[in-house]
């Protein structure tokens, strides 16, 4: 799935209108992999726009791996 995250700018976790790669799910949060390059568990908010997929067809993801 990919969104686009729509807020303040951050050089180390999001720029604003820049789409990311979501991998997984895990407890209601999405993996993404943000501009540090690595993967993150963020909660869906009104700051991701989903732009392809949906959340049904993200994996799972194990407790304890992120």
């Amino acid at each position: 799935m990919k969104v686009q995250y729509h807020g303040k700018s951050s050089p180390i976790y999001f720029i604003d209108d820049k789409t990311y790669k979501v991998i997984g799910k895990q407890c209601g949060f999405w993996s993404i992999v943000d501009e540090s390059g690595s993967n993150y568990l963020y909660g869906p908010s009104e700051c991701f726009e989903i732009v392809s997929g949906s959340p049904e067809e993200l994996e799972e993801i194990p407790m304890g791996y992120s």
